[in-house]
């Protein structure tokens, strides 16, 4: 659930204020800002496809899951934290270069997070409530992000302060993947007794 929110944070924030940001604090136009806030996903969804696939190749030749699943997401989470780097950049094209660079990056948590806390460490049987606590997760940070960033840029009037809590919580997703997803945390449930009669 921490992770869901740490990631589901900052992808918020791209959706909600990255444009405005672009627009504003690098007076790009509102077309140029659509275009590299597209790309930005683009390149999530892209890497997120082939750390998957590249998390089952090294997991095929007889690493263990877990740990490849927690190194890909740790991995993840600390390249999304170059979005500072494009804070600070002082040219329009490296901040460019940053922004699309570290959402990018943030697909390496996409779908080995999912994997890791719904089908590795996680009973089949209780995949769907792991689902749903993980999609309120989600759901809570999308609100959080755009009113927390809202507030924080009224009060500062700067985008630092709000890609400053992003990194917070990146850095938060990060530890919480090495510390808590350990099997012997797992949720156990008892096999269910019988077999289901079709009706």
């Amino acid at each position: 659930m921490i992770t869901n929110f740490c990631y589901g944070y900052f992808t918020f924030y791209c959706m909600t204020w990255m444009p405005a940001y672009l627009v504003e604090q690098r007076n790009l136009s509102i077309s140029r800002s659509g275009l590299f806030t597209f790309f930005s996903f683009a390149g999530i969804a892209i890497v997120a496809a082939l750390a998957g696939w590249a998390a089952d190749r090294v997991i095929a030749s007889g690493r263990d899951p877990i740990l490849v699943r927690k190194a890909f997401t740790v991995t993840g989470f600390a390249g999304g934290c170059t979005v500072l780097l494009g804070a600070y950049a002082n040219s329009l094209n490296m901040a460019l270069f940053w922004n699309v660079l570290s959402l990018s990056l943030l697909g390496l948590v996409t779908a080995n997070n999912l994997v890791l806390s719904r089908l590795t460490l996680i009973p089949k049987q209780a995949i769907g409530l792991v689902t749903g606590v993980q999609q309120v997760a989600t759901s809570l940070a999308g609100g959080v992000a755009a009113s927390l960033s809202g507030w924080l840029l009224h009060t500062s009037g700067s985008y630092d302060l709000p890609m400053m809590v992003i990194l917070g919580f990146l850095v938060v997703g990060a530890f919480a993947t090495m510390v808590l997803y350990r099997p012997e945390w797992a949720p156990r449930v008892a096999e269910s007794q019988g077999e289901l009669r079709r009706a």
